[in-house]
């Protein structure tokens, strides 16, 4: 125990290490609209600026992971199924974590769906209005997409069904369940990326 709480204090130290120029600079860049804090007008302001900082992080996520799949020689899909969506959605797995830790269970699978309408019909639809004005089309002829279509189609087919039979409730073992089927999916990426498939 004594070795693992060393271990759990080191990281944390370099975490805080590691983050405090971040933290720095949110403090500096970012209104504490909090109550009692004399920001509470600037709430706009705030969420404007976070979702600026997301946007920029995530140009950086793509960019480090398009030079990544080139020194590694691996597709430009299987980067964005595996890494790149895992950067991408970080944020909102925390945000989803807090608030089912909160009790507000109706927000958390709100947020979830309603994540991925978006990112189905918004985040693939209007880049693919702004590409085709500029005569670029948009093709995507990989076979992994087509594997992450059917996967995505059926996580939440079986998400809607559990949640139903089990009368709104996400039990523990449904949790389970779906984190097994993630890792094969990623265990069939792998394969496919070694086998020459995707």
């Amino acid at each position: 125990e004594d070795v693992d709480e060393e271990r759990a204090s080191f990281a944390h130290k370099l975490g805080v290490v590691l983050g405090a120029p971040w933290r720095a600079l949110y403090r500096v860049t970012i209104p504490d609209c909090s109550p009692g804090k004399g920001w509470e007008k600037w709430y706009l302001a705030t969420f404007a600026i976070c979702f600026g900082y997301l946007f920029l992080m995530s140009l950086c996520v793509i960019w480090f992971v398009k030079r990544l799949s080139c020194v590694l020689g691996w597709s430009s899909a299987f980067m964005g199924v595996v890494f790149v969506s895992i950067g991408t959605d970080m944020p909102d797995t925390v945000a989803v974590v807090e608030t089912a830790r909160a009790g507000l269970g109706d927000m958390a699978m709100s947020s979830i769906f309603g994540a991925q309408v978006l990112l189905v019909l918004v985040s693939l639809g209007l880049p693919a209005v702004i590409s085709n004005s500029m005569g670029i089309p948009v093709e995507a002829t990989s076979h992994g997409i087509f594997v992450a279509i059917v996967m995505l189609a059926g996580c939440i087919l079986f998400m809607t069904s559990m949640i139903i039979l089990s009368r709104m409730r996400v039990t523990k073992t449904q949790g389970f369940f779906q984190l097994i089927m993630y890792s094969v999916f990623l265990i069939y990426q792998w394969f496919a990326v070694y086998t020459g498939n995707i």
